[in-house]
C-alpha cells in the first residue's frame, strides 16, 4: 500500500486484519511509524475485540526488532524466519498468517534499498494466491524516499492506493527494476496515476479496501 496519512493507512489495514481474524488466520502487525496503541484503537473502532484476539494468540504486535533478524540483512535468513513463523501459527491451529508491515522499519536499520527491493520481490515466492501467508507492505510516501517507493511498487503484484486496489500490470523482477535505478524518483506520481488508470479500465479493478482482503484469501 502507498499512503500519506495515518487515516489513509488505517483505512487500508483495518479491513485486511479484520478479514484475516474472521478467517481464523493469525494476524501480525509490525508497528514502527505508529504506536501500537494507535493501531489498536483503530482496530477496536473497526469492530475487532483486540484484547480477546491478543489473548488467544490470533493477533500479535511486533516491533522492527522482532521482525528484522539479527546480523547482516539476508534474504535466506528472513525467509527462514517467516516460514518458521507460518509453521508455528499453523501448529497452533491458525488457518494461515497475515503480516501487516509498516515499511519504516527499514529506516536506519541496516537494510540497503537494493536489498529491500530484492526482499519485497522474493516475498512473492512464499506469498501468492493459494498460499497460507500474505503481506500488506505499507509505504509512507512522505517518510520513505520516493526512489525506494517507486522501485518497491514495481515488484508488487497488487498496489493499494487509497481505497483503490490496482493489479500491477507493470510488475517487473527486482533485478530489472534495480538496473533502472534512479529513473523512479521522477516517475512515482506517474506510476501511481498509470496503475489507477489501468485499474479503471480492467475487470480487475475495485474500489473499497475490503476487496484487498478478498485478493489474498
Amino acid at each position: 500500500s502507498v499512503y500519506e496519512s495515518t487515516t489513509e493507512m488505517l483505512a487500508q489495514a483495518v479491513p485486511y486484519i479484520r478479514c484475516g481474524l474472521l478467517n481464523g488466520e493469525q494476524c501480525i502487525y509490525v508497528a514502527d511509524e505508529h504506536a501500537v496503541e494507535t493501531v489498536s484503537a483503530s482496530l477496536i473502532q473497526g469492530g475487532i475485540n483486540v484484547e480477546h484476539a491478543v489473548a488467544r494468540g490470533q493477533l500479535k504486535f511486533w516491533t522492527r526488532h522482532d521482525y528484522r533478524q539479527p546480523g547482516d540483512f539476508q534474504l535466506e535468513i528472513m525467509r527462514q524466519f517467516v516460514e518458521r513463523t507460518l509453521n508455528e501459527g499453523l501448529e497452533k491451529g491458525h488457518t494461515g498468517i497475515r503480516l501487516t508491515v509498516e515499511m519504516t522499519w527499514t529506516i536506519d536499520n541496516g537494510v540497503a534499498e537494493e536489498d529491500l527491493v530484492r526482499w519485497e520481490d522474493f516475498i512473492n515466492t512464499i506469498s501468492y494466491p493459494g498460499s497460507k501467508i500474505s503481506f500488506l507492505c505499507q509505504y509512507n510516501a512522505r517518510l520513505l524516499s520516493r526512489t525506494l517507493v517507486g522501485m518497491a511498487l514495481y515488484v508488487h503484484p497488487v498496489v493499494l492506493v487509497g481505497h483503490r486496489v490496482c493489479p500491477n500490470l507493470r510488475r517487473k523482477p527486482a533485478e530489472e527494476v534495480l538496473q533502472s535505478h534512479g529513473s523512479h524518483e521522477q516517475g512515482l506520481d506517474w506510476l501511481l496515476e498509470r496503475l489507477q488508470a489501468e485499474a479503471n479500465h480492467s475487470n480487475g479493478w475495485a474500489q473499497g479496501s475490503e476487496i484487498l482482503s478478498a485478493l489474498v484469501q
